[in-house]
Order: C-alpha cells, then structure tokens, then sequence
C-alpha cells in the first residue's frame, strides 16, 4: 500500500485514501480502519490530507494495529504516516458473547472452587481423625471398640 500511494501527487492522495478505506471497510465488515498521520504525529483527514483532525498516532498505542509505514508523495518531500488499525468500536460476536456471560461464569467458578474445597478437605480430614482418635486410644492403653479393626 504505501508503495502504491507514493507514486500518487499529493493532491489527488485523498481519492487513493478514500478507496482504500472504503475497500478495507466493506472487504473486512468494518473491523479495521486506516489512519493517515503527518511527520509530526498529528493525524490529518482522508478527504483532505491538509486538515487535521482531532487525533495524534500515540493515541494508537495500545489499540491492535499494523506497522507504521512512512509515505512521501511523487511531487512533495514531506513525510506521512499510514496505519491501519482495529475498529475500537466494532466488536466481533464472540467478543460480545463473552463480555455478557464473563461475570456469570466468574460467580460459578467462583462458587464451584469454594464447595469443591470444602468437600475435598472434608473427605480428607475425616479418615485423619480417625486415626488420631485410635492413636490416642493407644496411648491410653484403651483397646475396647477394635473388634472391628481387627
């Protein structure tokens, strides 16, 4: 992409901008978007690559993107930026479904870890104080009720 955008003039870069968004958008269900920034960071519109819009490439660096590509224009030495990132606002159903039924399944992993511990340490301790309780009958020299051991 940037290869093919730097052959253009800088004046006729908006109609490549906008064909290339529009094609990534309809190709890619509104998933991904592009972003064209100058020298300085500042991102500038598709339509018009001399106005700025609110908008600054670091505001893009926790959001999934691709790498950035430095672009200069057949009749101008001035450096842009392009980049192509992840539409914050579309979500795709999965991650949708999982953002409604994560704290639900939190509560029953939850609740299922606490019930699990407390049978297993239940089912443990019991044949431990048996032992102990004979153990100590032992000590005491009491043999009575090992009929049913023995």
């Amino acid at each position: 992409m940037p290869s093919d955008l730097s052959r253009e003039n800088k004046e006729y870069a908006y109609i490549w901008l906008e064909s290339t968004d529009n094609e990534i958008r309809n190709s890619y269900e509104n998933e991904f978007e592009l972003h064209f920034f100058q020298s300085d960071g500042q991102e500038v519109s598709l339509h018009d690559i001399n106005q700025p819009i609110d908008g600054h490439i670091t505001d893009f660096d926790k959001i999934e993107k691709t790498k950035a590509y430095t672009v200069t224009f057949a009749d101008s030495d001035s450096l842009y930026t392009l980049l192509l990132t992840r539409n914050p606002a579309k979500h795709t159903q999965t991650e949708e479904a999982i953002q409604k039924t994560l704290p639900a399944l939190g509560i029953v992993v939850l609740a299922g870890s606490i019930i699990s511990a407390f049978f297993y340490s239940w089912y443990m301790t019991a044949p431990i104080k048996k032992v102990s309780k004979l153990s100590k009958q032992m000590a005491d020299l009491d043999f009575t009720g090992w009929d049913c051991i023995l």
